[in-house]
């Protein structure tokens, strides 16, 4: 036998023997998937993440932020269903051994998970809807931007939408061209928190006018009613 058909001989898989596989990744923390025998989530660790500040200099990754959140909110909604599950067996044994059940508290801290999860989203969507505000402003001069950076309008006193179609209030408008005139073009953690501020404000004056008007009614119509019972 030629020392090549030794070599290719030497060189052929054996059948009875698999090709070694490589060892699958796994996702770790609170947020990846349980498998059965694995211990219970940490639902302080939980917590503690979702509540964890972000470095106010970072570029909100709306991308990778949509698909973190959106993954979280799958894995607490199974989360809830199991402990839920869970809940009603335990209650139903320890009914029919007449012992008392006492809640563990996993399904309340699972909701409060859940809220927080949903709040961020809100907010990460609130991030991508500036930051197609500050793209547009690349369109307008520096004089327009300034004059919406003071006024929160155009020159031409019209007021500033969003690609949607929807207003936005002129507060909201200023904060947006004055981010852009700093030089930003993409909305941070720091400035979506300021932003945030902002609209909660404008909600807040908002609902003051309305109960000013509902209370102004009011007094009117006690008022008239008044005056017809003493006519």
């Amino acid at each position: 036998m030629g020392v090549e058909s030794i070599q290719a001989k030497l060189e052929e898989p054996d059948e009875d023997e698999a090709p070694p596989k490589s060892p699958e990744r796994q996702a770790t923390g609170p947020l990846a998937d349980e498998e059965p025998g694995e211990p219970p989530v940490d639902f302080e660790a939980l917590l503690e993440q979702l509540s964890a500040e972000r470095n106010p200099e970072e570029k909100v990754n709306v991308a990778a932020e949509r698909e973190r959140v959106s993954r979280g909110l799958e894995h607490v909604d199974t989360l809830l269903e199991r402990e839920k599950e869970e809940n009603q067996s335990l209650e139903a044994v320890r009914q029919g051994l007449q012992v008392p059940h006492e809640d563990s508290g996993a399904v309340k801290k699972l909701e409060e998970a859940k809220a927080r999860l949903e709040e961020e989203q809100g907010h990460i969507e609130l991030a991508a809807e500036w930051n197609d505000v500050l793209d547009s402003f690349s369109e307008l001069s520096g004089g327009e931007l300034q004059h919406i950076a003071d006024t929160g309008m155009t020159r031409k006193g019209k007021a500033i939408y969003n690609k949607h179609g929807k207003e936005l209030h002129s507060n909201l408008a200023k904060e947006l061209a004055r981010m852009h005139l700093a030089g930003g073009r993409y909305v941070t953690w720091g400035q979506l928190r300021t932003l945030r501020m902002a609209v909660d404000r404008i909600l807040h004056d908002i609902g003051s006018v309305v109960k000013g008007i509902f209370k102004g009614s009011g007094q009117e119509q006690g008022s008239s009613g008044n005056q017809k019972g003493t006519a």
